[in-house]
């Protein structure tokens, strides 16, 4: 017995090191989550323009006879490799859901439009090309937002508004989320079954960005009334030979 003791050790150390590379070989490997690289405001509109988090800001008053009409809605997106520009990509169905929910109850907004990349013509920048398609389709503003998540659970959306006529900016606007745990840790929703929308920084940050579109748009109704209101009224023609009733009078 004493002398197989040291067979009966081997054996045992054998056994469990076979069931150490079983388990870990069953065990699920962690989830790796692409970043993108973080987008700057600049390369949408400008470093000056820039919102503060979570609201939006009006760059130009001009905003007469803009509505109603239709608003053409354009997604950028973020190329995973290296410092690519911006791309533009289609707007998914549920998220085309979201827009339109967005601008329920706007009668100036008389529709929206959203640009699909296949149909783009090829411009010198992503403006002047959707500027020209959203014309094309009969729209008066654009808007052109990304979302653009560059931390395990950190996101920001950011929009501008554009005159599809003069691809002007009129406004801007900005919706960021952050979610972490008891340590501080960005915990990515992804791993965990079930509904997770109320702490996944992108679902929340596209939705405020939509939040404060819609207060942005309803100021731009109000301007864009306003200067109409206070336009003067159109020159009348001074008739000729006034003095002769209209039933009458002959050339």
């Amino acid at each position: 017995m004493i002398r197989n003791a040291p067979n009966q050790c081997v054996r045992g150390l054998g056994g469990l090191a076979l069931l150490l590379a079983v388990v870990s070989g069953c065990a699920p490997e962690p989830m790796r989550i692409r970043l993108q690289r973080e987008v700057q405001f600049a390369e949408l509109a400008g470093e000056a323009n820039q919102p503060s988090p979570n609201s939006y800001k009006l760059i130009t008053d001009s905003t007469s006879d803009l509505f109603p009409g239709k608003v053409a809605i354009a997604r950028l997106a973020v190329p995973m490799t290296g410092e690519v520009p911006l791309v533009v990509e289609g707007v998914a169905q549920p998220d085309q859901g979201y827009w339109t929910e967005t601008f329920r109850g706007n009668q100036a907004v008389q529709g929206l439009i959203f640009l699909d990349p296949a149909i783009l013509q090829p411009a010198e920048s992503w403006r002047a090309e959707l500027c020209h398609e959203a014309r094309r389709e009969g729209a008066t503003l654009l808007i052109a937002y990304v979302s653009n998540r560059f931390g395990g659970n950190q996101s920001r959306a950011m929009a501008i508004v554009l005159d599809v006529q003069s691809c002007m900016t009129l406004a801007v606007a900005s919706g960021q989320r952050m979610f972490i745990d008891a340590e501080g840790q960005q915990l990515p929703p992804e791993p965990i079954e079930g509904d997770q929308r109320w702490m996944d920084a992108r679902y929340q940050a596209d939705r405020e960005v939509q939040r404060q579109l819609r207060g942005c748009m309803l100021e731009l109704v109000l301007r864009d009334r306003e200067s109409k209101a206070s336009a003067p009224p159109p020159e009348t023609p001074f008739p000729e030979r006034w003095w002769v009733p209209q039933q009458i009078r002959v050339r």
